[in-house]
Order: structure tokens, then C-alpha cells, then sequence
């Protein structure tokens, strides 16, 4: 009959084409059948008013929600006359308040399934909500009304009024940590969240938490933290055995380290040495309790039993020594643990045999030198570790007092050449100034001394002939001739430098010794065969230098040197001057695994 513009905007239609339709028309379907049982009663005078939330249809077909209030209208005689509707469009409410539903149905079921304890608590810190976890947690069946500080460790009261202090300072969620003891005497850790909520007037009116069960974190945390503990303990001890054992020269000195370490490990004092005899017998360093002797009858490199653990360190004229340490009744240990002395076994042994082969080659060292002359490629090996400890005196001299020196004789220039000096104070410099390049001269011969140079590279003809020119500007008391003949690039180096060394030798002994005008070297390869030939016009020298008691240290060294190379040296002497004659074979024995 009428209807306002209110009404035609928010359904869609004109008011024209709204005086054209029922009531009917434009009620949803599924609310049809209620509206008319309300009309009815407003008809037959069983009510006088009602309302409803009902869905009408928008003239573009989607639902649209309404709240209805509806009154009937009657004349003087109680005849209905019309219906008076008050429609208001709740769309957006009704939207807002299922979301709402859905919501809080939604926080239901992530509180009442989820593992984590989630609850309010109110102004007064009392249990206000709980989730079922807590019961799945701590095993209590009360939590509402409950102070929550009766579920607390004792020793973690004061931190928790801690925080809720600075939660009300700060006013912004705190996280921390606590024990809560369960209903069966338990204590567990947690990791908690609070939150503050706050009414309209700014107050603290609940706090939300949320926590969590972080007990087998916690352990495992633990385990990882005495995991790392012991695996640095291990590798710290097998860098400790390594260093110290640098320094041993005994299988006791071994075991001394290993009693040690294997102590600090274990940490007790209750750790030493046993020897177990081919006869089944015990000798041990220290008066204790062992368990049976056939215990030890196991080809085992590591036993546990009995309270103790026994780690094999050594086999020795078919004696077994163990170094045990004793582990309480449970004698079982950690699998890292067992790793570690496994290694240690294996590195003992192989470390004690060794210190046996030392020993026996010692003995047969003692044995050669007291009886008779040693075998060449010992001389070798000794003239290996002489070359070496040569290269690094080079070194060393080259890169700390040479550069030394030129540092100070640079300084010293500048000085000279800028500093307004006396002419006596200038030329006293200038004596020094010589003195420091003379200095750098003989140092820088002495480096190359005692690494010759070239030789690896250019060859032995370059670096004897380097040599030579070195020995005749130094000396210049008698002349060098060096003739060769044939190739030697088939040499090594251990007869390359060999060669050198003797050469430089007998260089050295003309210089010092031969009082001689003229020298001649000769190297050839002849036959597979080097020759090495030296002539000089000197005074000549006794046979008993050469064989006798009274060896020269020059020529004695000279015919250790061809003896390391499998070579022969040929002295002859006589009021003419000195000639040595050396053969050394082009392809020698080396025995490599000695050398």
C-alpha cells in the first residue's frame, strides 16, 4: 500500500513497481512459512506485535538480511484494516556477528585440540579460562578460580612477579621460562607468553598466556651441550697425546701421557698401567682389586666389565699392556667415548712399535758405528738432514740479519749523504758504511754457501762453474781450470748436490791448505760412470791424512760423501801437488723407505 524511499533504495526497486507486489513476493523462501504463522496470530489477536530477522529478496536476486517489526492496525469495530512494518537492513551485522561465530567457533577448537596450554587470567591473577591441555599436562582437574602460582616451582615465584611487573610497567607481551610441578610430583619445563588485555577506562583487566611444554627440548638441549663438552674433551686430548708425544723417547713415557689424559677424561684418579704376561700374569703400576686373570684372554683391544674399562696401548715380546681406569659398577661408557679410546689404542700401538723399531735401529746404529763403518745410505740420510738444516740456517740468515743489515746500511747512506759533518766524522762513516757492505757481501756468499744456487735448475756444469768463479774472486791466489765433458741431466738431486758439496770441499782445503798456484777440475761421463778429477801444484799432503788416524776433517768429510753415493776416491800425494780421483756409479741403490 506505501512504502518510503528508505526502503525502495536499500531492496532495489522503485515505489511504483514496490505497490505492485505482496509481501510474499519478496520474502525469501525458507522464511516464508514463518512470517505467515506471525501474520496469522496478528489476525486472529494472539499477539499484538512481533519481531523477526528474516532474509527478503533484492531485486537483483541476492538475500538481503532485515530485522522486522511488524503491528496490525484495526478500525473502532476490532476489523484489521493494515499491517505496519518497520524493516531495517542488518546485512552488514549479521555478516559481522557470523564471522564473530565462526571466529570465536574457530579459537575453540584451536584452544580445546591444541597441545599448548592456553588461558586467561584475571586482574587478580586467578585462573579465569583454561584449555583442555592443561589436564593432558600437569594432570590437575580444578584450574578455575585457582591462583596459578600453586602450579609453580617454588624457586620460580620471584621471577614470575618479575615479569607480570614489568608486563604492567612495559605494557607489552613478556616471554620467559618456568618449572610447574605436575599432579604426580614431576617438574617440567615450559616456555610462557603472556599478554595484556585492557578495558575501555586503560585498566588491566585480564592477561592471555600461552604456554608450552619445552621439557624434552630442555633435555635435549642438555644432552647437546654435554655432547659438545665431551667432544671437545676428546679432541682436546687427542691434540694434548699428539704434542706431548713429540718429546717421547720410551713406551713409559707413552704411557704416563695416556694415564693423564685418559684420567682427565674420566675424571678420577683411579686410571694407571697393567701389564698382562704371556703366562696369564697381572703386573700393575698400582696395588688394586683386579678381576680375574683369564678376563684378559681376548684378542679385544678394548674391555668393559667388572668396573672397569680396559684400553690395549701396547703389544710387546707377546705382553699385553692396557691402561684401565675404573668406571664404577656400570663399566659401560658413551659410543664416542668408545671411539676415542679405540683411537687412542690404535695410535698407542702403532706409536709403541715404532718406539721398539727406534730402539732396535738404535741399537744396531751403536752396534756399526762401535764395530765397524757405517752402510752408505746411512751417511746418506745423515747428509739429507745436514742439507736441510742448512736450507733452513739460510733461510733464516737470509730474512733476518741480511735484511737487517741493508735496512741499517740504507739508513746509514741517507745519512752520510744528507748529515753536515767533520770531515774526520765523515770518513770514519764512510770506513763503516764499507764495513757494513762488506758485511752484506760475506753474508750473502754465506747464504748461498750454504744452498747453492742454480743447481737444480741449470744444472751441475752452471752451478760448479758459479762456484768457481765465487772461489776465484774471493780468493785470487791461484788460477781454476774446469774442463767437463759429456751430459748429467740423469743425476738427482742427492748426487747433484753430493758432487757440489765435494767440489766446494777441495776448493776449500786448496785455499787453505795447498799453498797452490793452479787447480784443475775435471767431471766427465763416461761409461755410466761419473769421474770427478781434481789437480793442484801445492805442497802436497801425508798419506796419514787420508787413512791414518789423523784424518782432515775437509778430506775425511769428503770421503763420507762419496761413500754415500756408492763411489770410490783415489788419493795421490807427492811434492808436485795433490790428485783425487772419484768414480761414482750414475745409478745407485737408493733404499728410498730409509732415506
Amino acid at each position: 500500500m506505501q512504502v518510503n524511499p528508505a526502503l525502495c533504495q536499500f531492496m532495489g526497486y522503485s515505489q511504483n513497481q514496490f505497490l505492485q507486489l505482496t509481501m510474499m513476493d519478496i520474502t525469501h523462501p525458507d522464511d516464508m512459512e514463518r512470517g505467515l504463522k506471525h501474520a496469522h496470530k496478528l489476525l486472529n489477536n494472539e499477539i499484538t506485535a512481533y519481531e523477526v530477522e528474516k532474509r527478503l529478496i533484492h531485486r537483483s536476486g541476492h538475500p538481503v538480511w532485515v530485522q522486522l517489526n511488524v503491528s496490525l492496525v484495526r478500525d473502532e469495530d476490532e476489523h484489521p484494516l493494515y499491517f505496519v512494518s518497520h524493516i531495517q537492513d542488518i546485512t552488514e551485522k549479521r555478516k559481522l556477528k557470523e564471522d564473530l561465530l565462526a571466529s570465536q567457533t574457530k579459537y575453540r577448537l584451536i584452544a580445546e585440540n591444541t597441545t599448548d596450554m592456553i588461558g586467561i587470567l584475571d586482574s587478580d591473577l586467578h585462573v579465569a579460562y583454561v584449555s583442555p591441555s592443561h589436564q593432558k599436562v600437569l594432570g590437575y582437574t580444578k584450574y578455575e578460580g585457582e591462583d596459578p602460582r600453586r602450579f609453580f616451582h617454588p624457586d620460580d615465584l620471584s621471577l614470575f612477579h618479575k615479569e607480570i611487573e614489568e608486563l604492567k610497567r612495559t605494557k607489552s607481551m613478556r616471554r620467559f621460562g618456568l618449572r610447574l610441578v605436575q599432579e604426580n610430583g614431576q617438574i617440567i619445563h615450559i616456555e610462557t607468553q603472556i599478554v595484556p588485555i585492557y578495558d575501555e577506562n586503560g585498566q588491566l583487566g585480564n592477561i592471555v598466556y600461552v604456554s608450552r611444554d619445552i621439557s624434552e627440548k630442555k633435555r635435549a638441549d642438555e644432552i647437546l651441550i654435554q655432547s659438545e663438552k665431551l667432544y671437545r674433551s676428546l679432541y682436546e686430548g687427542l691434540n694434548f697425546i699428539s704434542k706431548e708425544t713429540q718429546r717421547v723417547i720410551k713406551k713409559e713415557d707413552l704411557f704416563n701421557i695416556l694415564v693423564e689424559i685418559i684420567g682427565n677424561i674420566f675424571e678420577t684418579k683411579n686410571v694407571g698401567v697393567i701389564c698382562v704376561t704371556p703366562d696369564g700374569r697381572i703386573e700393575s703400576s698400582k696395588p688394586i682389586a683386579f678381576p680375574e686373570e683369564n678376563f684378559y684372554t681376548t684378542d679385544k683391544v678394548l674391555i668393559q666389565g667388572k668396573g672397569f674399562i680396559f684400553t690395549k696401548v701396547a703389544t710387546c715380546s707377546d705382553s699385553k699392556y692396557f691402561v684401565y681406569v675404573e668406571n664404577g659398577k656400570d663399566s659401560s661408557c658413551q659410543k664416542p667415548l668408545i671411539q676415542w679410546l679405540l683411537t687412542i689404542s690404535r695410535f698407542s700401538e702403532i706409536f709403541s712399535e715404532n718406539i721398539h723399531h727406534i730402539e732396535d735401529l738404535l741399537s744396531e746404529l751403536k752396534y756399526v758405528v762401535k764395530e765397524k763403518q757405517g752402510p752408505a745410505w746411512l751417511s746418506r740420510l745423515l747428509f739429507k738432514v745436514a742439507e736441510q738444516q742448512r736450507i733452513k740456517l739460510s733461510i733464516d740468515l737470509h730474512d733476518s740479519a741480511l735484511q737487517e743489515q741493508i735496512l741499517w746500511y740504507r739508513q746509514l747512506s741517507e745519512f752520510i749523504e744528507e748529515a753536515p759533518l767533520p770531515e774526520p766524522m765523515l770518513q770514519r762513516l764512510k770506513r763503516i758504511h764499507e764495513g757494513f757492505e762488506e758485511v752484506i757481501h760475506q753474508i750473502r756468499i754465506t747464504c748461498n754457501e750454504l744452498t747453492p744456487p742454480f743447481i737444480k735448475k741449470l744444472g751441475i756444469v752452471k752451478g760448479l762453474e758459479f762456484l768457481i768463479q765465487e772461489t776465484h774472486i774471493r780468493s785470487g791466489e791461484y788460477v781454476i781450470e774446469f774442463n767437463k765433458q759429456g751430459m748429467f741431466d740423469q743425476l738427482n738431486e742427492d748426487q747433484l748436490l753430493g758432487i757440489y758439496r765435494i767440489v766446494q770441499e777441495l776448493l776449500a782445503n786448496a785455499t787453505k791448505h795447498s799453498q797452490a798456484t793452479g787447480v784443475q777440475i775435471g767431471l766427465f761421463n763416461e761409461n755410466d760412470q761419473i769421474k770427478l778429477i781434481y789437480q793442484d801444484n801445492g805442497i802436497g799432503v801425508e798419506e796419514k791424512v787420508f787413512y791414518g788416524t789423523s784424518k782432515q776433517i775437509g778430506l775425511y768429510g769428503i770421503q763420507e760423501r762419496v761413500r754415500s753415493l756408492d763411489g770410490q776416491i783415489m788419493f795421490h800425494t807427492s811434492d808436485l801437488g795433490l790428485q783425487i780421483d772419484i768414480c761414482l756409479p750414475l745409478q745407485i741403490q737408493w733404499y728410498d723407505a730409509l732415506t
